[in-house]
């Protein structure tokens, strides 16, 4: 009887040990697949349209030194002033570096809204791939949106910035890798984040698709995503949410009392951001889209060509 129960509990370590090294290598061929797609590509910028609203997004390409030594690419989101060839340094730099050295510039990470996103699932990738492979197990497998996916989760995962940024504890990162692309189609984040002395929890979701190629490079890029978050407000963000209720409460009175073609006509030009009123205000998820207009790829901001 022991040795039948030896023999379960060592046969249970082993696919622990298997699906941990099965789990390890998924990430090191995502970030292999990310690397070629990167292959020539020193900055790009992309335009975003949003709640109605059209948004600029510039990334330009760090040399990521990482704990072992090893160099990789690394894409993060600049200020439209260091978006030209050669404004950022080509040595290479820790992740820390780059953070201090984007929180340092004007219009970089240190103007970024708390809670912005990357425009698109590859911007900012290697440092956190970094992380979670240090933690992550295979889940096993799904079908996200259309697309066999590995399921992968890690723990515990540190994702500190610069000192005077809001701090993520995450309990929980799981991330979908499409098995035949190697792209990642969700992501998904639960914790809490402690800004200037407030702690809350945040569970934070977001779906990529229709993937396309990007003209005049190897890049390929999810152009739709979709985001999905609860529980990421402070206490100002609560009393505004508070002055919102009352004047959504007033603008479906006002809503009702319209002609039904006026009503309709408003509410489209209002778009997603009514729904998000309405969804928050019911107590739901804050709830997004946003899709890839253009991407242009090695064209500064005075539209010079830019090359490795």
């Amino acid at each position: 009887m022991r040795t039948t129960i030896g023999l379960v509990v060592l046969g249970c370590l082993l696919a622990d040990q298997a699906t941990a090294a099965d789990a390890k290598k998924i990430i090191a061929d995502v970030r292999d697949a990310q690397i070629e797609r990167w292959e020539g590509v020193a900055l790009y910028k992309t335009t975003i349209e949003t709640m109605g609203m059209g948004i600029d997004s510039h990334f330009q390409r760090f040399a990521l030194r990482e704990a072992d030594g090893s160099i990789v690419p690394s894409f993060h989101e600049v200020g439209e002033a260091d978006f030209r060839c050669g404004a950022v340094p080509t040595e290479p730099m820790s992740e820390a570096e780059i953070m201090a050295w984007l929180a340092s510039r004007s219009g970089g990470l240190s103007e970024m809204e708390d809670g912005e996103l990357p425009a698109g699932a590859d911007a900012g990738a290697m440092p956190m791939l970094s992380r979670f492979m240090d933690s992550v197990t295979l889940a096993g497998e799904e079908s996200v949106n259309g697309s066999d996916a590995w399921h992968l989760v890690a723990n515990d995962i540190d994702m500190s910035g610069p000192e005077d940024a809001p701090t993520f504890n995450i309990d929980d990162y799981e991330l979908w890798v499409d098995q035949r692309t190697l792209q990642m189609v969700r992501v998904r984040m639960v914790g809490q984040v402690d800004d200037e002395g407030e702690t809350r929890n945040i569970d934070m979701s977001i779906d990529f698709s229709d993937f396309r190629d990007v003209a005049g490079s190897a890049m390929n890029m999810p152009f739709a995503q979709s985001v999905k978050m609860t529980g990421a407000m402070s206490a100002e963000e609560q009393a505004q949410m508070d002055e919102a209720i009352e004047a959504l409460a007033e603008m479906e009175k006002e809503l009702a009392a319209m002609p039904e073609s006026q009503r309709a006509m408003v509410e489209n030009m209002m778009g997603d951001r009514l729904q998000m009123m309405r969804d928050m205000v019911s107590g739901g998820a804050i709830t997004f889209e946003s899709q890839i207009q253009a991407v242009a790829v090695n064209i500064d901001a005075e539209g010079q060509t830019c090359s490795l």
